[in-house]
């Protein structure tokens, strides 16, 4: 396998896991990680202030 192909694979896998690991608010990479039961993955401070707004 070529150098590039090898770096556009990493590269695909890279954005891959950015996705899985990204809030479902802000949409970045989440910081203190937090899941609900559906699987979702939000940022702790995003949930906590998303919950205090709610109630």
């Amino acid at each position: 396998m070529s150098l590039s192909r090898l770096r556009e694979k990493a590269q695909q896998v890279i954005q891959l896991h950015q996705e899985k690991l990204s809030c479902f608010i802000c949409l970045q990479l989440v910081k203190e990680p937090v899941t609900i039961p559906y699987g979702y993955i939000y940022c702790m401070i995003i949930l906590s202030c998303c919950c205090i707004c709610y109630q």
